[in-house]
């Protein structure tokens, strides 16, 4: 049995179906922002290890090993250990794992690319034609509504729109480099010492060259009109950067070799029509309404991982810049519109390096991709492909799909002619051969360990799904998400409790719904998002759960702690801290929460009420001014400055404002009476 067709099949399926592949019933698990790439993780885990199995039992049967080096090797490594460390260290080893893993298995699988595969660019091919497929789907479920209205909207198994239309400039290039390639023929690999295998187009003319080629216009044709359709400036930007790199490598081949120039015409022109988008700022050719994306500057992606970094040597641990953006995003950001939203991912591939796995990390990612630009550059076979993936490092952080791309094009344009082959013979050496055996079965161990793992997690996203939470927990006992969706459906059948005086249910099932958030914050105690849900669970028990007040302030005391910067922290904790008669607390809490984000009514209400409650009646006025001014309709900040006024005297802009509270709220009967009693 040839092992090294069957490891070379597993290797082009995988990386045809990792842009497609997506399971059902799968949720955000492990830190994604989006599920589809926890299916890809299980993809990539599942036909990597798989592939590296029949490896070793090939060598196992064989009683050697061969080992191809590239220069490449030494920084894969290095980055792979960096990784290692930071998952070591990691604030929240739950989420680290699947990003570690996915990273881990892509090394093996450059190992096995190199090693096994004679005709590497198969893969690219492959690729193409996976990326091809996600816009022709991308497309089908645009413009046919009923496929829409089945699926629950526009089909992107690659995320969100700006990935898509970065994959859509990606395949685009790789999709012009293969037609010039298919015709020009040995071009490309004359001068750089190609070696066998190399060019994947040997039949110019004849039927299966023809179709071939009439496959790549197909692809190409689809990633235009993707990208001409959705008009994003970065796809464009990324399609004319590498269209021109592209025209100017085939210039510079045109000189030593008989090139016909027409082969220059397709990525000139499509240059051209991408820096016309760019510069006359062309309105897109339909109008998809697709949804509106936010993501974070890269300055304060990159200020987020430094300061991590510069606090943990190794980061905050692969996938957890949510925990580093949330402990260190600048206060600016409080007064802006999207102040409440955390982000899981840095907008930078640099960054989220940086955060992921410190200084060490970001050093041999950097060395690995500057060696990748020298050697692609001397080689120049798919330079335009690499550069554009270095430029996209700088606009996106990297999900699965990108990094196997990443990988993929470093294990095809790897050098092999310059590497030195390793033959280890283990025939002669039963120690040799027993250790090999034994690494065969460790490593099969770790394979059915890592796969019945994930599989579980899916599992338990399947129950989760379908409601049956009690079967999620039973299959992924470490996810806090579970936790804490189960603490607000306990928590509401204690409200119910509440409302039908059964006092003692009411107790026992609030009891539980807090140890849910207990378990949830223990399993995860730099989630800040868990910590806060814990804390309003405790605030809304105050009223039938003797202690939870004092719990409810230290929690949000624990949430200030992980992320200080966020206003509504203060607010809580400054009305808890009222609630518990400790008013001068509670008003410094309240004048950080408005300072933090002035646009906070609810806090400016707190503040004004506190100051009324405290005899300070000018200060009370401007709080509640100050909620009015960015809530005209907010009538509990207009009753209160009504009440301010009557202490000053100031009856009728009293009643006037009374007045107003009784329009917003009609059957309000106590501002009617209190209208009466003066005198309007």
């Amino acid at each position: 049995m040839n092992f090294n067709k069957l490891i070379t099949v597993l290797l082009c399926v995988e990386v045809f179906l990792a842009p497609l592949f997506f399971l059902p019933w799968s949720r955000a698990t492990g830190g994604y922002s989006d599920p589809v790439f926890f299916s890809k993780t299980i993809l990539l885990v599942v036909f990597t290890l798989a592939s590296l199995l029949i490896f070793l039992f090939q060598a196992v049967q064989e009683g050697r090993i061969k080992l191809r080096r590239t220069p490449f090797d030494f920084f894969i490594v290095a980055f792979l250990l960096f990784y290692t460390l930071a998952f070591a260290f990691s604030r929240d080893k739950y989420i680290s794992l699947f990003h570690w893993l996915v990273v881990l298995c892509l090394g093996v699988f450059y190992f096995l690319v190199v090693n096994v595969m004679e005709r590497r660019e198969k893969l690219l091919t492959c690729f193409m034609g996976s990326l091809a497929a996600v816009g022709a789907m991308f497309l089908i479920s645009l413009f046919l509504p009923f496929v829409r209205t089945a699926l629950g909207g526009i089909l992107n198994p690659l995320g969100n729109q700006t990935n898509l239309i970065a994959f859509m400039a990606v395949g685009a290039v790789i999709a012009q480099t293969l037609l010039i390639r298919r015709e020009i023929g040995e071009i490309f690999n004359k001068g750089n010492g190609g070696d066998k295998g190399d060019n994947i187009i040997r039949e110019i003319g004849g039927i299966r060259g023809k179709i071939k080629t009439a496959g790549c216009f197909l692809c190409l044709a689809i990633f235009l009109a993707v990208i001409a359709i959705v008009n994003f400036r970065l796809g464009l930007i990324l399609l004319a950067g590498g269209s021109l790199v592209l025209v100017s490598l085939v210039m510079a081949k045109a000189a030593a070799f008989d090139l016909k120039k027409k082969w220059l015409v397709l990525p000139l022109l499509i240059a051209l029509a991408s820096l016309f988008a760019i510069f006359l700022n062309a309105p897109p050719i339909y109008n998809a309404k697709l949804p509106v994306e936010a993501s974070l500057s890269q300055n304060i992606s990159l200020k987020t991982a430094f300061q991590e970094s510069v606090k943990n040597i190794f980061g905050a641990g692969p996938g957890n810049f949510s925990i580093a953006y949330a402990r260190y995003k600048p206060e600016v950001i409080a007064q802006d519109f999207l102040w409440q939203t955390r982000f899981n991912q840095a907008s930078s591939q640099f960054a989220e390096v940086l955060s992921s796995s410190g200084f060490p990390g970001l050093a041999a990612f950097l060395a690995l991709s500057l060696l990748a630009a020298v050697v692609f550059f001397l080689r120049g076979r798919w330079l335009p492909a690499m550069l554009i993936l270095l430029a996209v490092c700088w606009y996106l952080s990297f999900n699965t799909v990108w990094w196997l791309l990443f990988f993929t094009l470093l294990a095809v344009d790897a050098p092999r002619k310059d590497g030195k082959l390793f033959e280890f013979s283990l025939k002669k050496s039963s120690n040799g051969m027993f250790t090999l055996s034994l690494l065969f079965v460790a490593i099969l161990v770790l394979v059915i360990f890592f796969v019945s793992f994930i599989g579980k997690i899916y599992l338990a996203d399947y129950y989760f799904n379908k409601g049956d939470i009690n079967n999620a927990l039973r299959y992924n006992p470490k996810e806090p998400a579970y936790y804490t969706i189960q603490a607000d459906k306990v928590f509401a059948q204690a409200v119910a409790a509440v409302g039908l005086a059964d006092k003692t249910q009411a107790l026992t099932l609030a009891g539980q719904a807090l140890n849910y958030t207990k378990v949830a914050f223990d399993l995860s105690p730099n989630n800040v998002a868990v910590c806060e849900k814990r804390a309003l669970l405790l605030e809304q028990a105050r009223s039938f759960v003797t202690g939870s007040g004092d719990w409810a302030a230290r929690t949000y005391q624990a949430c200030i702690v992980l992320e200080p910067a966020n206003p509504l922290f203060y607010q809580q904790l400054g009305i808890s801290l009222d609630m518990q008669g400790d008013s001068e607390k509670a008003i410094g809490e309240l004048k950080e929460a408005v300072r933090l984000r002035p646009q906070l009514s609810t806090a400016q209400y707190e503040l004004g009420r506190m100051y009324y409650n405290a005899g300070d009646m000018a200060k009370s006025e401007e709080s509640f001014r100050e909620a009015v001014l960015y809530s005209p309709d907010y009538a509990n900040a207009l009753y209160g400055l009504a009440l301010v006024y009557q202490k000053q005297g100031k009856k009728a802009e009293a009643v006037l404002l009374l007045k107003r509270v009784l329009q917003l709220n009609p059957n309000a009967e106590a501002v009617r009476a209190k209208i009466i009693e003066l005198g309007g």
